[in-house]
């Protein structure tokens, strides 16, 4: 899905975007529903800018012809034979690759064949499961080292960086968005019934629905992606059948395949659902809004996945089509809105999936009533900002990215051992021109040459490590010195010198992994009895002079900060990314930071700060702080205990 908008998104721009793949050869559990109209249409576009897709696929090889032993399928190599002859005969400039395997490996191949540099792309299994196997580390390792360029983020950078690929090299993929000329409220509902009509009549017996009509006044549930345990598919059929025992009938689309479906197949039927599941095949990126516009609400359950790092993309494309999201807790806290929920107002949250009765619960509030299902829809498309046009910007940085290592050389390669690689990154690490990248972006040659003397004088080694004290040394030494010894203005320089130290601290302070706290609340926080607040882990606020997108800006484009200055507070937790918080968010930390207050005792010690009118305008007040706590508990900075927290 992200290949297909990335390469049409660059085609608009008038590139001509050649992909290869074996996308012909995939197995029939995720083989996509392609009708003749949507070959002729929308598979590979072309545009009036002279700007145009073309996808060229390997098909499934006669063995006659590829006969040798042991017999295999030899798709690296047909992949890069291909690539390197479309680059040799038409010119192209710059090679993206998306996926290790096989897709990287041929990408590297093809590019030390051709001299043409190329940008990789990862994905979690790649990192966390397939880069892990002895037997393929080092051929892995070689492609990452080998690219121009990597697209990562966060905990996978760090990942990368590891196994000995220089730091400058790892660029930050930024936001991926849906499109949102497909992905909006307006987008046509799929005809279900007419595609139902059509798969009867298809030739592929994996689709065949049967000819039975829909009632239409039963609820439709959608579910679309791969099926599995961890995806919640079978949690959500033990839910369903029990709401089906207790007299509450509704429909469950699956849009789905993969490994799992059989066994999903199979509980349908021993639950006796099969007069109420609809299986459709998995339809293309561009026929997925209509698909999520045909349901009264779509849910997403995935849960206890084994790749912490997995970000899915399903959540946003729903909140774009203005439909009810029905999510696990443990994807909700991973989504980039997570402080703006609101559970049962603008998204149903499932705290566990495998608590099928709390799941049936959540499931009924979110079908039984179709207008208050499309007012949770409306409230999170509007609320959740989904909708920004984070699409066109993900191919801003694509386009400019590949633009840049197009007039690059390949990246000569030195022989260098998988063993000594972490030794190479931690070197990396430490070196403090890549600890304070920015800061010495905005200084000369000799301001800089004195900032280092005083980095010296400190353990920037144990600081990177996170030792505590050297850290606090570090930020001391070094603010005070730009402070009162650099002859320059250097309230800029203040600023992003303390924005960087503060990430450095966030990063030695952050959860990792699969190491997160878990918590279950599956109610409204205004609605229980009392609840004491507290804040999880490392959690610092620093007040800045310059609007804090201004210094995310130098941070991480290396960007000058404008002359006007506008006061910002930039929260930095252990659990969740820095983000700006307003006056009221630092007086609520404030007021929950013993752990000793109920809610109604934080609320009250936050009011101090304000006057009010009158009762209405408190009112008010309370309603913003109480919706402030929620969005902060999904965020994971507090958690809310039945008793005080025990300090020290």
């Amino acid at each position: 899905m992200h290949g297909y908008w990335s390469a049409r998104g660059l085609a608009r721009r008038g590139h001509r975007v050649f992909v290869v793949t074996n996308a012909n050869e995939v197995e029939p559990a995720f083989r996509m529903y392609l009708t003749e109209a949507d070959m002729k249409e929308e598979y590979a576009r072309s545009f009036p800018n002279s700007g145009s897709v073309k996808v060229i696929s390997t098909e499934r090889p006669d063995i006659r012809d590829m006969a040798y032993i042991p017999q295999n399928n030899p798709t690296v190599t047909r992949l890069a034979s291909i690539a390197t002859d479309l680059i040799r005969s038409e010119g192209c400039e710059v090679i993206y690759s998306y996926y290790l395997e096989p897709f990287g490996l041929a990408a590297h191949l093809a590019s030390s064949w051709t001299g043409v540099p190329y940008v990789f792309k990862h994905a979690g299994s790649d990192l966390y499961r397939l880069l892990l196997l002895e037997d393929l580390q080092t051929s892995y390792v070689e492609v990452m080292k080998g690219a121009n360029r990597i697209f990562s983020s966060g905990a996978s950078r760090e990942a990368i960086v590891s196994y000995g690929v220089p730091e400058e090299r790892v660029s930050l993929s930024g936001l991926f968005g849906v499109p949102v000329e497909y992905f909006n409220p307006d987008a046509q509902p799929l005809n279900v019934t007419a595609l139902f009509e059509e798969l009867t009549h298809s030739t592929n017996e994996e689709f065949q629905p049967g000819a039975e009509l829909l009632a239409e006044s039963l609820p439709r549930l959608g579910l679309y992606g791969k099926l599995g345990e961890f995806k919640g598919s079978l949690d959500l059929l033990h839910a369903m059948a029990q709401l089906i025992r207790d007299g509450f009938p509704f429909y469950l689309f699956a849009m789905c395949g993969g490994w799992g479906k059989p066994r999903f197949s199979d509980l349908v039927r021993e639950l006796g659902l099969t007069k109420y599941v609809r299986f459709l095949p998995f339809l293309p990126p561009w026929r997925v809004p209509g698909f999520i516009r045909g349901c009264t609400a779509v849910a997403f359950l995935e849960r206890d996945f084994p790749i912490a790092a997995h970000g899915p993309t399903i959540p946003s494309e729903i909140i774009a089509c203005g439909k009810c999201l029905v999510v696990s807790e443990e994807v909700a806290r991973k989504q980039k809105f997570q402080m703006n929920i609101r559970n049962f107002k603008n998204v149903v949250i499932v705290p566990d999936p495998k608590q099928h009765d709390v799941l049936g619960q959540c499931l009924r509030f979110a079908l039984e009533d179709p207008q208050r299902s499309n007012e949770i829809g409306r409230r999170g498309f509007q609320e959740f900002t989904v909708a920004q046009n984070y699409h066109e910007n993900y191919v801003n940085r694509l386009e400019s990215l590949l633009t840049t290592v197009s007039q690059e050389k390949p990246v000569a390669r030195k022989q260098t051992r998988v063993g000594s690689v972490n030794r190479e990154a931690k070197r990396v690490a430490e070196s403090s021109h890549l600890v304070f990248r920015f800061t010495r972006a905005l200084l000369s040659a000799n301001q800089w040459e004195r900032v280092k003397q005083v980095l010296r004088e400190v353990s920037l080694e144990n600081a990177v490590a996170g030792d505590a004290a050297a850290l606090s040394n570090l930020s001391r030494r070094l603010l005070y010195f730009i402070d009162q010894e650099l002859e320059v203005n250097s309230s800029p320089i203040r600023e992003v010198c303390e924005y960087e130290l503060g990430l450095l601290e966030w990063k030695a302070n952050q959860v990792r992994p699969g190491k997160a706290i878990r918590t279950s609340m599956g109610f409204l926080i205004d609605q229980v009895g009392p609840l004491f607040p507290s804040i999880r882990g490392y959690f610092k606020v620093v007040t800045f002079s310059s609007d804090t997108e201004a210094i995310d800006a130098v941070v991480k484009g290396g960007h000058r900060l404008p002359g006007k200055a506008s006061k910002s507070k930039v929260l930095f937790h252990s659990d969740s990314v820095p983000m700006s918080i307003s006056d009221q968010t630092e007086h609520l930390l404030d007021a929950i930071v013993d752990g000793s207050k109920i809610t109604d005792e934080v609320i009250k010690a936050a009011s101090n700060h304000y006057q009010f009118e009158d009762r209405h305008a408190h009112s008010r007040f309370k309603e913003a702080c109480l919706s402030d706590l929620e969005g902060l508990y999904w965020t994971g900075i507090i958690e809310f205990r039945e008793m005080p927290v025990a300090r020290a």
